[in-house]
């Protein structure tokens, strides 16, 4: 902030949809405004699905007490005239910083270092995350003062909404030149959730006031200080192994067992976590078919880089096996844990009834799917069948509140039971079993390009049409590998190829040429 009496005080602001953007804007303009100052705020609307966040703009300018003049504050930010940017996230604060909303010579940049992934990352095919350590280096580079901590967390412990978290860092940066009692008399003076949103301005605004980090205190040791916090991190892990969990059950002990006497210890820890995952998609006998299907990879892993075949083929396979069908997706919307995180997330009120309207557009291929796999192929083959399912494959929502909706789905849940008698289940089983040999053919010869044809299971996701071309996609490459002998390179670049874009335009590119 600038000292000048001639300047505004120029402040911005990035919130997300339900963060209390609008209410830590209102606060910062009751503060300067109870100090005698001039204050204004506009905003301009993000998209509440997460593409972007809702901005605020704030000017204050001092004097208002003892001038009759009213001076004319702008309405817009302005890229290089911002005193104080404010983020509830550290995307946020990266789409701040591009911008041009922070400057090395004057801005002090209040940013949460916690994460919530955007609809642009989660879109993506492969691994679309942004780096939240890249942004944090950046913004250290292209602010005069950087204040960041988790402020979410600080807020979830004092049942509130981050607003106040941010306004206790905002406050304890100092780049405004009000008192701590000026802020918290304006969170007392809302009546709302006082001692909540007390209790997390107070916690913020301590860990604010610790020893800031300034661009030259932190540009030069960024580098040194995250080699050496993956080093703690690296030794940490590796001097608290994973222990397997003690048995409960029979078939726990059965399963446990198995992975103990058959396996490397540093593949135990995805087992386990796979043997989880297929207890609860189907049933002790899943599980343990999966782990036989591991141990004949891991028979032919010769232990490079710490079993990494046997790892990934682990990992890897279970994700495949537990796939979406009709009856998983049922049983994921009707758990009481999913209603539980539903509630949390509203914040709604342990008493206070909540209505929650899924919506379904499926195919005629998701409706057959449990039905047996020869009469759901002649169902798919018939036009006439088509035609007679169109009105059933409109998109739905369902009350999912409701007896009714609820009833019926677990009803679609319950033929779990019947699964492997069923459609998916044969057509993809026999994806997952080509793949398993092509892996094992490889492995022989060549462990590297064994590894890679693991990793192209990651193609195989979604559902529907995405579904449908992944699996498409890696049919293909698996016909190549047994009919072209590929390298580990030639596969990578096809997989990677293959979740370059939505439609496949690159892949099939790259399918032709190597065809020839």
């Amino acid at each position: 902030m600038t000292d000048s009496k001639t300047q505004t005080t120029n402040i911005v602001i990035a919130a997300l949809g339900g963060e209390g953007g609008g209410t830590l804007a209102s606060w910062i303009e009751d503060v300067a405004y109870n100090a005698g100052w001039f204050a204004q705020t506009t905003s301009i609307a993000g998209v509440a699905q997460r593409t972007g966040a809702t901005i605020y703009y704030i000017e204050l300018f001092p004097g208002r007490t003892d001038s009759t003049a009213q001076p004319i504050l702008s309405m817009f930010p302005a890229a290089g005239d911002i005193d104080i940017a404010i983020s509830s996230e550290i995307a946020e604060a990266g789409r701040l910083i591009q911008r041009g909303f922070c400057s090395k010579d004057k801005t002090t940049l209040v940013a949460s270092n916690h994460h919530v992934f955007g609809i642009t990352e989660k879109m993506v095919l492969g691994d679309g995350g942004i780096d939240p350590i890249e942004i944090t280096k950046v913004a250290q580079q292209q602010c005069k003062k950087l204040v960041s901590f988790d402020m979410r967390e600080l807020s979830e412990q004092n049942d509130t909404v981050i607003s106040a978290s941010l306004f206790g860092a905002l406050a304890g940066s100092k780049a405004l030149p009000f008192a701590k009692s000026e802020f918290e008399a304006v969170i007392s003076a809302s009546g709302k959730m006082v001692d909540n949103n007390l209790g997390a301005f107070n916690a913020s605004y301590n860990k604010a006031i610790a020893p800031s980090l300034t661009v030259e205190a932190s540009s030069n040791n960024a580098a040194n200080a995250m080699t050496a916090y993956t080093e703690s991190a690296q030794q940490e892990a590796s001097a608290q192994p994973f222990v397997l969990p003690t048995a409960t059950t029979q078939y726990g002990t059965q399963l446990l067992s198995c992975i103990e006497e058959h396996f490397p210890a540093s593949c135990h820890e995805f087992l386990c976590l796979g043997v989880e995952k297929l207890l609860d998609y189907q049933d002790p006998e899943y599980a343990q078919k999966y782990l036989d299907k591991v141990k004949e990879i891991s028979t032919l892993d010769d232990g490079s880089q710490d079993y990494l075949l046997t790892r990934e083929t682990a990992r890897h396979l279970a994700l495949w096996m537990s796939y979406e069908d009709t009856a998983r997706v049922a049983q994921i919307k009707t758990k009481a844990a999913r209603q539980d995180k539903i509630r949390d997330e509203v914040k709604a009120e342990p008493n206070q009834l909540l209505h929650i309207t899924e919506f379904f557009a499926p195919r005629l291929e998701e409706l057959c799917q449990p039905l047996p796999a020869g009469l759901a192929r002649k169902i798919l083959a018939s036009p006439t069948c088509r035609k007679l399912a169109a009105p059933f494959t409109k998109g739905k929502r369902l009350r999912t509140d409701t007896i009714f909706s609820f009833t019926l789905l677990r009803m679609m849940a319950f033929t779990s039971k019947w699964r492997r008698s069923s459609y998916s289940y044969a057509d993809e089983h026999r994806m997952i079993d080509n793949w398993l040999e092509q892996i094992k053919s490889y492995a022989a010869s060549d462990l590297s390009a064994a590894i890679e044809i693991t990793k192209c299971a990651r193609i195989v996701k979604g559902y529907g049409k995405t579904r449908e071309r992944g699996t498409e996609q890696i049919a293909q490459i698996m016909e190549l590998c047994a009919s072209k002998g590929l390298t580990a390179s030639e596969i990578n670049s096809l997989a990677a190829a293959a979740l370059d874009d939505d439609v496949g335009e690159s892949f099939y590119q790259r399918i032709a040429a190597i065809r020839g």
